[in-house]
């Protein structure tokens, strides 16, 4: 689970800001949303957020921080690049300037708190620590070319602690430590360090970003091979209204020859997260079926008119509104929470989708994966959920921009004054929160066909 994430002079955030998952101890409603790692011990992490603000004030920019720290960590630039990164345009003094950014994260019964800081030339800082109630132990902590190691490497012999020292060094300029640390297998000579392989893993694994426009473009292969998957995303969009009773693959006529030209070389359908099979578009992938013949699957969906009514017609996905194919994407990540995994935070989580399922997708993630690691975190403008009682105070939060034009973090907590009770759409409508947009006046429009106020 997420417990923090900060970010510092990257995007439209100039100074430092921090989202926190951790539940307020004055928030005593939906003890049911809380996680506590180890027990009552253990730091009550929020299973949902939920994030607030005016069309460009920064929101979608806190959810693409995460993607540009994910996407540092597991996608190494060449070693000549100069590191892709996103300083704050407004200040000059931010051009040259590092970017920052830090994760807290649990992983199983324990807590980590990695974070780095890098300028277009070199990675500045890197440090990985076990930290938790009293507990703040380095296992690294990189400056420059510099490396300090915690006291867990005390216990390894001269050559394990030569060969680290070395991958250290070796370590270019421009690529984190933990990427390197996968990079060159340094798990399979010094596994008493596993716990960086596991916090890398959780960016791997565990951490699923998604923008918008975020298409799952193994959700065909998935509906072919797991026919469980296939019945569960079914029973979902029924659930939801959407008119489909299930979906399903077919199967599209492709050339023998042109298929062999365009992916040679031999396999089957079960390969195709390796070699074999590729994405051909958002709702088709191409890969070797049991036989070993090249073919490519559509996705589509089948509806029923009357409940009599027989076959079920068949439909591409262009048939279907752009909220059901939204929806499409959606029941995956509802899946895998449920089964209680992974971290997921959704950019503009109401697009094109009604308020009814919108509410319905946050409070059934509530209710079913009570109990479970797994964390939502979104974005929305949809301030009818403001009036819903499943949502805790501690899990809305307010980004705005101030008269510098820099991104702000406010959680409603911070409001001490508010009650639970209290019409809060109303007063984040009214400003009172900030947050929202500032229209002008746009008499000048009238001005231009001669017309007075």
């Amino acid at each position: 689970m997420l417990v923090r994430f900060s970010v510092e002079n990257c995007l439209s955030f100039r100074d430092r800001v921090e989202l926190s998952m951790i539940a307020s101890e004055e928030v005593r409603d939906h003890p049911e949303h809380v996680i506590r790692a180890g027990g009552q011990e253990g730091v009550p992490v929020l299973k949902l957020g939920v994030l607030y603000g005016a069309n460009a004030s920064g929101k979608s920019n806190l959810v693409k921080a995460m993607i540009l720290a994910r996407d540092l960590i597991l996608y190494p630039q060449g070693v000549r690049r100069r590191i892709l990164r996103a300083p704050f345009k407004l200040d000059p003094d931010c051009r040259d300037a590092p970017t920052r950014f830090e994760f807290e994260i649990q992983i199983d019964n324990r807590y980590f708190a990695y974070g780095f800081s890098v300028s277009a030339e070199r990675v500045e800082e890197e440090w990985l620590f076990e930290v938790g109630r009293g507990i703040e132990d380095r296992i690294f902590e990189r400056t420059g070319g510099v490396f300090e190691w915690g006291n867990r490497l005390g216990s390894l012999d001269t050559q394990k602690i030569a060969f680290l020292e070395i991958t250290a060094r070796g370590t270019p300029s421009t690529h984190l430590f933990l990427t390197d640390y996968r990079e060159r297998n340094v798990h399979d000579t010094v596994p008493e360090i596993a716990d960086i392989l596991a916090v890398l893993r959780w960016f791997e694994d565990g951490l699923t970003v998604a923008l918008p426009d975020w298409i799952d473009r193994s959700l065909p292969f998935r509906v072919q091979s797991d026919e469980l998957f296939k019945q569960e995303v079914s029973r979902f969009l029924r659930c939801f209204d959407t008119g489909i009773e299930a979906v399903d693959v077919e199967p599209l006529d492709h050339s023998s020859l042109e298929l062999e030209m365009a992916f040679p070389g031999t396999g089957s359908l079960s390969g195709l997260l390796a070699d074999q099979g590729t994405f051909d578009g958002p709702h088709e992938f191409t890969a070797r079926d049991e036989q070993g013949v090249l073919r490519t699957w559509k996705l589509v969906s089948r509806h029923r008119g009357q409940p009599s009514t027989e076959p079920r017609a068949i439909f591409d996905m262009s048939e279907e509104s752009d909220g059901t194919r939204r929806l499409m994407q959606l029941v995956p990540a509802m899946i895998a929470m449920m089964e209680g995994g992974g971290v997921f935070v959704i950019d503009e989580l109401d697009r094109s989708l009604h308020a009814d399922i919108l509410h319905s997708y946050l409070a059934n993630f509530l209710k079913y994966s009570a109990g479970r690691s797994s964390q939502l975190i979104v974005t929305t403008h949809d301030t009818t959920l403001l009036r819903q009682d499943f949502l805790r105070r501690d899990e809305v939060w307010f980004v705005e921009k101030g008269k510098d034009q820099a991104s702000r973090l406010v959680a409603l907590e911070e409001y001490k004054h508010v009650d639970q009770s209290e019409d809060l759409q109303r007063d984040y409508l009214i400003g009172r929160f900030g947050g929202v947009p500032v229209i002008r006046d746009f008499s000048w429009l009238g001005e231009k066909h001669g017309e007075t106020a």
